[in-house]
């Protein structure tokens, strides 16, 4: 057997590296390698679960391609009633529901009214909209009084005044005669 220990040609003694076989660093390298691939089909799994859970609930087609944190937020507050002036799960309005989505999703601060988010967008047509952008909309007034999510395939997140946070279609008739702009947050 193999001493630990080496006598060099000046007297000194080393310590000797130790021996690891190839096939040990070989078993090590194997076992890694299927740890990962496990974790990997694991987390695609949970994904395409997520994608599917998400996609049912908001009523839209979402792929690997979506923001599943968007989606995540959106679902988290389906259902919260409309209150004028609120921002919390107690009750929210339109603007307070984007403020929120944009703080959590993006990190970023909206102000807090509909018309004032729309002075810090770039304007988009319908067919130009992409997941995250803002719709807005003049509701029985010449001013902007409404603000949702785009989320996909014409489908948008917002605070009805009647239902609580939802989802709608900006094909829906009402929706289509009071819409007035699509906008994203300029740089």
């Amino acid at each position: 057997m193999l001493s630990r220990y080496k006598l060099t040609s000046k007297g000194k003694v080393t310590l000797r590296p130790p021996v690891v076989s190839i096939s040990l660093v070989f078993s090590l390298y194997l076992v890694a390698c299927s740890t990962a691939e496990k974790a990997i089909k694991a987390k695609a799994k949970t994904e395409s679960a997520d994608l599917r859970y998400y996609s049912e609930r908001l009523g839209v087609d979402l792929d690997h391609r979506s923001n599943l944190k968007l989606a995540a937020a959106v679902v988290d507050w389906l259902g919260v009633p409309h209150h004028q002036g609120g921002q919390s799960k107690k009750g929210t309005d339109c603007s307070g529901f984007a403020n929120y989505i944009y703080r959590t999703v993006y990190g970023v601060e909206i102000p807090r009214s509909s018309s004032e988010i729309y002075e810090r967008c770039q304007p988009k047509r319908k067919e130009q909209l992409q997941e995250g952008d803002f719709v807005f909309f003049k509701v029985g007034s010449r001013h902007i009084n409404h603000v949702g999510i785009y989320l996909k395939d014409g489908k948008f997140a917002h605070a009805s005044t009647s239902r609580g946070v939802i989802v709608s279609s900006l094909d829906e008739p009402y929706w289509q005669k009071y819409w007035f702009s699509g906008g994203r947050l300029r740089n």
